[in-house]
């Protein structure tokens, strides 16, 4: 009888330590935000869209922008007097679009990428704007100079529209057909303030 209570007392330590079946749900794998697109250094046929000469055609207030109207951002009178200029190797035009050495990287980006992100209604905000499809080609432009890196951001809206934000401020620049003699050549020396070659 001993021998048997043993043997009893034996199996129930045993089942008490033996680990447990798990019989609940597998967790739900989590959903992770996709990868920012990313942007390489391009120099190539990628960029050549964006080259040329844009001119403002209007400017609006970014619809992120929900300051008071003490503080109301302004345009920056340069664009509506001078073309931007973009070269494969330099710009020119509105002083912030000055850069003797530039340096393209492309990618195309979703809506909610556009103007870095900022808009809050990507959707709605981009139709306010004009802006169809959902993925937009872009460019960013580095500039190195003596105070700096400068860096722009160029939406290409259609084949004929730039967009770029600055200062609360959404430009929107129209391509400017060549002249019958085609453009001036590039200026040699490009310093803060020249414009585009007349």
């Amino acid at each position: 009888m001993k021998t048997a209570a043993c043997l009893s007392t034996i199996a129930l330590l045993a089942c008490a330590c033996s680990p447990k079946t798990d019989t609940s749900p597998a967790p739900k794998a989590i959903a992770t935000k996709a990868p920012e697109p990313s942007i390489t250094p391009d120099n190539s046929a990628k960029i050549a869209p964006f080259l040329g000469h844009w001119r403002q055609s209007s400017v609006v207030i970014a619809p992120w922008w929900n300051g008071s109207k003490s503080d109301k951002p302004e345009a920056d009178p340069e664009f509506a007097d001078k073309d931007t200029v973009l070269t494969a190797t330099s710009s020119y035009g509105p002083g912030i679009t000055m850069c003797a050495e530039a340096i393209y990287s492309s990618t195309s980006l979703p809506l909610d990428g556009l103007f870095e992100g900022n808009l809050k209604n990507p959707a709605a905000d981009a139709a306010k704007l004009g802006i169809k499809g959902t993925e937009i080609p872009t460019v960013l432009q580095g500039c190195k100079s003596s105070t700096g890196d400068l860096e722009l951001l160029f939406h290409l809206t259609d084949p004929d529209t730039l967009m770029l934000a600055l200062d609360n401020m959404i430009y929107t620049l129209k391509r400017v057909p060549p002249p019958a003699g085609g453009w001036p050549p590039e200026p040699a020396g490009l310093a803060p303030g020249e414009g585009p070659p007349t």
